[in-house]
């Protein structure tokens, strides 16, 4: 057949399918007409020539034979083969020419059952539920069965969510136990939609149980732990389920959305990727598939590959909200914000709800300085994410621009308590306070930011914004990595720098930046006494003295400057006027921690006990979390020898500082040397913790296991240390001693290598001495260097009893006999004391 041949068939087959129904019925007129007749229908007598006449004969002839031929295949006949066609097409995976021949097998037959049925479930596959559900309910009236229906049928109705009605129209009680589980199924999604989640989840698992392999319950089940954020196990719910139907679309979707939500975007991309192979596939999926896959992207900083896929969305769903906003955050990116800004204003009426793009939009409008309207979006946006710390301090930003300084407090306080260390807003609400004239707030606010700033404050200046992201399952999680000028205030930051350096003991910069503050500012109290701990520092005491002096007459109740002034003069012998300047303060303020620490360092002084444990116990009641005040009380308690009073003391702060390394050190020191072994273990756990696994926390939990003998866990302790710490000489000791302990032979050439590594250490000599004391052929070599030991370290029981036994051993036995009556009179602890005892007695005659 020629390719000219195939045209003209396929014209004439597109002929047969567009005649009309009138043409049908005029066929009969025109087979009984004569030709001229047929010319005077066709066209005026007269003004038609002869050529013209034929020519409008042979296309009247045509019309005839395309009317004949329609004819031939209209009717039931012509509607079987259309649906016969179209269940080839549909069962090949081409559901788009399926739905073009089950049109036409409706035009010529629309009471064909079977072909409404098909549709309905083709329209179901392609994702359109409104046109599914048409031809579903048609079916039903053409007479097929209910429970031949009501899956399709229920499906039609999720996909539009109308899920009252699902739940309203199919009850599993009234269905064929056989498709029970289909209804319970429909059931459960609906309740999910819903948002009633204990529901669904309890008919996903009868479904289960049910009929174990129905993969679709998983998929529920994994759309749920989704949506809880419990990302791992919807991973393993959706690796069920494609178990029992391997590619099915749903679960490969949640697997890919458990994976990029849960921060593996990189896994992610393959299940997004399979969706997008699957032939057919419905547009909803694909819109679903590829915004998912540019998201990932996104966040893999491949930004061309996700305006691929966004691109593609587009072509599917043009003017689509969520590829707008993916579009918005790479152009934001890429530093255009004018072509952010176009993208959001062109779908800002689809978007103005969707949380992460309210955020958006303030970004956008605070980068190109339009505040006010940045100050609406970034308001509305916390309305609904009241938890987003990045846009809470960028509309604090937006605020104090506006000068609207109470206002920017009152936002920055939740934030203060959503993040009380980071210095970025302790640094602006330090502004803020500043210049709300509030010097004492602010000046503890920017030292605080100051202690936790990276090295220059002026980076607090900078907001930088990661993501943004509301931890929905159906919502677009993009990463941004935008950074953006706070405009903060440069004297802020400046009072910030100044904290820095006189930590850092860069005393100088910190008198530049001071003196350069009191010049800009000489009404701020802050910067004099700023000025004053410069001078300090640099032993300048006349000067720093008139600096606080200063301080404290342009604000009287800038209670620090006073206290500094006290302590100065404290310093220099004036203990009289020191404490008039505390008493000062504690009349203004009682639970001043300040001067409560420097009464107490007063009575220290004068050398009155009691008076110092008053004025520690006020200032740890004043403020039972601050750290200095309760560890000079416990420190004040174990000085006395009531060490348990101590501990007492510490564990109560810790209920406050429960990850404070300096707490827990300190209470864990207290704890073993008061014999609280455990505790210790459990503390010290802590403390390796808070200290992100530190050596020396490392070390002090495998002593503390040590001392309470559980030797297993000690030596599994020491072992890790020794892939972290092999040249610590404590760590192969310890671990020789252990392996010795355990009778494992790795114990010497452990000890050996402790030796290499500290040759003087008694402790390291004793060791291996007594290791190799149960070897004949190391006998002298042992009894050397326990010698060594003993003459090293004489006040060690332990050492002295391992001497004694090497000398008996070595046939010493009358120096073995006095060196243990002079280590029994001389050292009235040690561990091994009884044993020691025990081999006077047997070398007694």
């Amino acid at each position: 057949m020629s390719f000219r041949r195939l045209a003209l068939s396929a014209t004439i087959d597109l002929a047969i399918i567009s005649v009309s129904r009138s043409a049908a019925i005029r066929r009969t007129v025109v087979r009984n007409m004569t030709m001229t007749q047929l010319l005077r229908i066709i066209g005026p007598a007269g003004r038609v020539t002869a050529r013209r006449r034929i020519t409008l004969v042979l296309a009247g002839i045509l019309v005839c034979l395309v009317s004949l031929a329609a004819q031939a295949r209209t009717g039931p006949e012509a509607a079987r083969e259309y649906y016969e066609a179209a269940t080839k097409h549909f069962e090949q995976g081409d559901p788009r020419a399926a739905v073009i021949e089950l049109k036409n097998a409706l035009q010529r037959n629309p009471d064909h059952a079977d072909a409404r049925l098909l549709l309905g479930e083709v329209y179901l596959q392609l994702g359109h539920g409104k046109a599914a559900e048409k031809e579903l309910r048609a079916a039903t009236r053409l007479g097929h069965e209910a429970e031949r229906i009501a899956v399709p049928l229920g499906q039609a109705l999720l996909l539009q969510g109308r899920f009252d009605e699902v739940l309203a129209e199919f009850a599993a009680e009234d269905f064929a136990p056989e498709i029970a589980p289909e209804i319970l199924l429909l059931r459960a999604d609906a309740h999910a939609g819903l948002g009633q989640l204990e529901v669904a989840r309890a008919l996903y698992d009868t479904v289960t149980e049910k009929k174990p392999e129905e993969a679709r319950a998983y998929t529920g089940r994994a759309r749920l732990e989704l949506a809880a954020g419990d990302f791992a196990a919807a991973e393993a719910q959706a690796e069920e389920a494609l178990a029992l139907e391997p590619g099915q679309t749903e679960a490969l979707l949640v697997q890919a959305e458990a994976r990029r939500v849960g921060g593996r975007p990189e896994a992610a991309l393959a299940p997004f990727r399979a969706v997008l192979d699957i032939e057919p596939i419905a547009p909803a999926v694909a819109v679903r598939a590829r915004l998912g896959l540019a998201a990932a992207l996104l966040a893999l900083g491949r930004d061309t590959d996700a305006e691929r896929e966004t691109a593609a969305v587009r072509a599917i769903a043009p003017g689509l909200p969520l590829a707008a906003y993916l579009e918005a955050v790479i152009k934001l990116r890429q530093q255009d914000l004018a072509g952010a800004r176009q993208l959001l204003n062109a779908a800002a009426p689809a978007l103005e709800d969707f949380a992460p793009a309210q955020f958006l939009f303030g970004i956008v409008h605070y980068a190109a300085g339009e505040l006010e309207t940045a100050r609406t979006w970034l308001s509305r946006h916390l309305n609904a994410q009241p938890d987003n710390l990045q846009a809470r301090k960028l509309l604090a930003a937006t605020l104090l621009r506006l000068n609207a300084v109470e206002e920017a407090v009152k936002l920055l306080r939740p934030a203060q308590a959503q993040a009380p260390d980071d210095p970025q807003v302790l640094l602006m609400l330090g502004n803020a306070q500043l210049r709300s004239g509030r010097a004492a707030e602010a000046s503890t606010l920017l030292q605080r930011a100051a202690q936790l700033a990276p090295q220059n404050p002026r980076v607090l200046g900078q907001l930088a914004i990661s993501h943004l992201a509301t931890g929905q399952r159906d919502e677009a999680l993009a990463a941004l990595n935008a950074t953006l000028d706070l405009d903060e205030d440069a004297s802020a930051i400046a009072y910030a720098m100044a904290f820095v350096h006189l930590r850092s003991g860069a005393f100088g910069d910190a008198l530049r930046v001071a003196q350069d503050l009191r010049q800009r500012f000489p009404q701020s109290a802050v910067a004099a006494n700023l000025e004053g701990g410069a001078y300090v520092g640099m032993g300048q005491l006349e000067r720093a003295r008139a600096a606080f002096e200063t301080a404290v007459a342009v604000d009287p109740r800038y209670h620090e400057a006073r206290a500094n002034l006290a302590a100065l003069k404290a310093q220099t012998g004036d203990f009289a006027d020191a404490e008039k300047n505390y008493q000062e303060i504690l009349q203004a303020d009682g639970s001043n921690v300040t001067a409560l620490m420097g009464m107490a360092a007063l009575a220290d002084h004068r050398g009155d006990r009691a008076a110092t444990r008053r004025w520690l116990d006020s200032a740890v009641r004043a403020d039972p979390g601050a750290i200095q005040p309760a560890l000079a009380l416990a420190e004040h308690h174990a000085a006395a020898g009531d060490a348990a009073t101590a501990v007492s003391v510490l564990e109560a702060l810790n209920k406050h500082q429960t990850h404070n390394p300096q707490v827990l050190l300190a209470l864990g020191r207290l704890q073993s040397q008061i014999g609280q072994i455990v505790p210790a273990v459990q503390t010290y756990r802590k403390l390796v913790e808070a200290s992100g696994g530190s050596t020396g926390a490392r070390l002090l939990l495998a002593e503390a296991q040590l001392a309470a003998e559980d030797l297993d866990a000690a030596r599994r302790s020491y072992e890790e240390l020794l892939k972290a710490a092999g040249e610590n000489p404590v760590v192969w000791n310890n671990l020789a001693w252990l392996y010795h302990q355990a009778g494992d032979p790795r114990a010497a050439a452990h000890a050996e290598r402790a030796l290499e590594l500290a040759p003087d250490q008694p402790a390291v000599m004793d060791t291996l001495g007594w290791i190799l004391l149960d070897d004949a052929a190391q006998l002298e070599r042992a009894a050397g260097l326990l010698e060594q030991a003993h003459k090293a370290a004489p006040g060690s029981g332990d050492i002295g009893y391992h001497y004694a036994v090497a000398l008996h051993r070595t046939g010493k036995d009358a120096a073995a006999r006095d060196l243990l009556r002079s280590l029994l009179q001389d050292v009235q602890s040690f561990s091994t004391r009884a044993e020691a005892e025990g081999l006077l007695q047997t070398l007694t005659p």
